[in-house]
């Protein structure tokens, strides 16, 4: 008899008030430091989720450490970022995180608006 397995699930969270193709680039970061140096087992399915800034990652981040589930925070060197927090990448795991449910999949049609823009959809 075949036994079957719990799915795998290789989590990245990164903010989405980073611009689309830096938050790309950001994600690859955190997923492959978060590989542990190995292949990701086959039928293992990526998850990539929002935050809206840097306080809400390390926020985040802060919880994930403090359940012990091995967190890798990716921070950016370079200007304009200066070491800002940009992603967090989890290793790998059997099961789903259940800190992580409350968060959008990334571009789950969320916008983060600046304080000084103005939501231009129109209210029903």
């Amino acid at each position: 008899m075949n036994r079957v397995e719990a799915p795998r699930y290789h989590y990245v969270v990164v903010r989405a008030d980073l611009p689309v193709g830096f938050a790309m680039a950001q994600v690859c970061h955190a997923a492959g430091e978060s590989a542990l140096g190995g292949p990701v087992p086959d039928g293992t399915n990526a998850v990539v989720l929002a935050v809206t800034d840097e306080a809400q990652l390390l926020a985040v981040f802060a919880r994930l450490e403090a359940r012990r589930l091995s967190p890798f925070l990716i921070r950016e060197p370079d200007a304009p970022y200066h070491d800002q927090a940009t992603a967090i990448g989890l290793p790998p795991r059997v099961g789903r995180v259940r800190l992580l449910s409350a968060l959008p999949l990334y571009g789950a049609r969320q916008r983060v608006l600046r304080p000084h823009q103005e939501d231009p959809t129109p209210v029903p």
